[in-house]
């Protein structure tokens, strides 16, 4: 189904197409896409899908775990980016991927490449009992958990309590938190580049309540597959949630043992918290 966008415009529409044709033409794809352009009621859709011949030869089954051993699918420095393997991965995607803009998709395509960027680095120490977090920009409340201290920058809070390369030190975390801090990460630098209210929005919102578990999954992300409908077994993009069930069954009961969330860091790697030098 691929990648869908509005337009508001025949004009907006043509000069979408041109836009995403360079990028596709910066990452050796230009060849191997098919655009579709619909005009219904003066409402115009774009949407760009992988021919099917590139699909059979380099996603068969909708296996984008092997893209990077796909000789012939080069990017720069002749290794493939995340990026490429960003645009490949939306691009086969099984369901449609709708986003209102395109402004819209390539802010997700960033935040995906910054949600990789930051799954890489990110690092904690396992203990599902005692949590931390950095006290110069956290503080702990009982009914609303961790929230950011007044003044305080939500984007630096963030890289010190996940990253132990810039605060020094590892903080207790369950990967479930993790995730959503990663994913936070991501949005907020997006934000700060491009939405400078959002950003201030978030920050407002971090010294107030964080947006957690449950409710963190309904405000930002997008759940894709379901019990009855599920995804192809191998289908990720990289910058994906997901979650392994543990597969010893001595173990996956125990509370906090269940199994793991991780992010897909592209190149076939989930990320690992625990070791990060150890995907």
């Amino acid at each position: 189904q691929g990648l869908h966008f509005q337009a508001r415009s025949a004009q907006e529409a043509e000069k979408n197409q041109t836009d995403f044709y360079a990028l596709l033409v910066r990452h050796h794809l230009q060849s191997h896409v098919r655009t579709i352009v619909q005009n219904i009621d003066a409402q115009y859709s774009v949407r760009f899908v992988l021919e099917s011949h590139f699909v059979e030869r380099h996603l068969p089954g909708f296996d984008t775990l092997q893209l990077h051993q796909q000789g012939d699918l080069v990017d720069e420095g002749a290794t493939q980016s995340v990026k490429q393997q960003i645009l490949i991965s939306m691009l086969s995607s099984p369901i449609e991927l709708e986003f209102p803009s395109y402004c819209e998709l390539l802010s997700a395509i960033h935040m995906r490449e910054l949600i990789v960027c930051a799954a890489r680095k990110t690092s904690m120490a396992f203990n599902t009992d005692l949590v931390d977090r950095p006290i110069e920009h956290w503080s702990y409340h009982e009914d609303v958990g961790f929230i950011l201290k007044a003044g305080k920058p939500l984007i630096e809070a963030l890289l010190l309590a996940t990253q132990p390369d810039r605060s020094g030190r590892l903080y207790g975390f369950s990967c479930y938190r993790a995730t959503e801090y990663v994913i936070l990460l991501a949005i907020a630098q997006e934000a700060q580049l491009h939405n400078p209210q959002l950003l201030a929005q978030l920050e407002a919102q971090w010294q107030h309540k964080a947006v957690m578990s449950g409710k963190f999954h309904d405000v930002f992300l997008h759940e894709l597959g379901t019990n009855d409908n599920p995804l192809p077994m191998h289908w990720f993009v990289p910058g994906d949630r997901v979650w392994f069930r543990n597969p010893d069954d001595a173990s996956s009961d125990v509370p906090g043992y269940e199994g793991s969330w991780v992010i897909y860091l592209g190149h076939g790697q989930f990320a690992n918290f625990w070791h990060p030098q150890e995907p």
